[in-house]
């Protein structure tokens, strides 16, 4: 398993050169909450064909709940370091409204 730590200019093109130096590792990617959900968006299907396995912290704790739910694919999405109990607290009150 490789973890890449990534940001907000340099992300497809670093796991591209390492999808092609390692063709079967297992990858996660690490924002460190560098990213906006538009970024996150915009980044997510190239990273998913790149075989991206887990995108790790992508948005700011502040922004937490612009990704809340937001799961477009099969692929996780693991918002800004959350403990379980919150994560599962915020999904239910947004899911509520």
């Amino acid at each position: 398993m490789l973890k890449l730590k990534v940001d907000a200019e340099r992300h497809v093109g670093l796991v591209r050169v390492v999808r092609e130096e390692h063709p079967t590792a297992h990858i996660i990617v690490d924002a460190n909450q560098s990213w906006t959900r538009e970024l996150l968006e915009r980044l997510t299907p190239e990273l998913q064909q790149l075989g991206v396995e887990l995108i790790e912290q992508p948005v700011p704790a502040a922004a937490r709940g612009c990704a809340v739910g937001w799961a477009p694919t099969s692929r996780p999405i693991v918002p800004a370091a959350w403990p379980a109990h919150q994560a599962s607290t915020s999904s239910s009150t947004n899911a509520a409204g």
